[in-house]
């Protein structure tokens, strides 16, 4: 009698490998982007863009005061927005009064100084070629003179900042 035998071949599959590999995967990939992210917040890449302004000035000494000198705006887009402006010389804020400040041709009555600022009243705005005479209260030859403009959103810039 001849009896045949079957032979059972059983393929065998290990899915076990790919899961794992995965994982780990994952895991290094979430690992280098919350890193990426940490970083660009603790060196400052984030959130620290400003908007850079632009407003035309030129400051000229005063030829008979020598603590005098001459501010005028030459133009801009973003001088109507230019709410007030503070002066310092060699890095100290000038204490400007009422009569440190002459404005010829745009009036001095419609310039206010509150906290050493030079404002406008009645919501009138810097034109271009209006010149403002300023008492730096000290020679300004030789000197750094710095000015410091504040515009309507809050926002402030140096419009000028250079030794005359």
């Amino acid at each position: 009698m001849y009896m045949s035998q079957s032979r059972c071949i059983k393929i065998m599959k290990n899915d076990e490998a790919v899961s794992p590999v995965i994982g780990t995967i994952l895991m290094v990939a979430i690992t280098v982007i919350l890193a990426a992210v940490i970083a660009a917040f603790v060196f400052g890449m984030v959130g620290t863009t400003s908007t850079t302004r632009t407003v035309g000035t030129t400051l000229s000494l005063n030829s008979t005061e020598p603590n005098w000198f001459h501010l005028q705006f030459t133009g801009g887009n973003d001088l109507p927005a230019l709410v007030s402006i503070k002066v310092s010389r060699d890095g100290a804020p000038v204490p400007l009064e009422t009569g440190d400040v002459v404005s010829p041709g745009y009036g001095t009555e419609n310039l206010t100084i509150t906290n050493n600022a030079i404002t406008l009243k009645n919501d009138n705005k810097f034109q271009v070629g209006q010149v403002l005479m300023i008492d730096a209260g000290g020679s300004v030859s030789g000197h750094k003179i710095t000015i410091l403009g504040t515009f309507t959103d809050g926002g402030q810039q140096i419009l000028w900042d250079r030794t005359l």
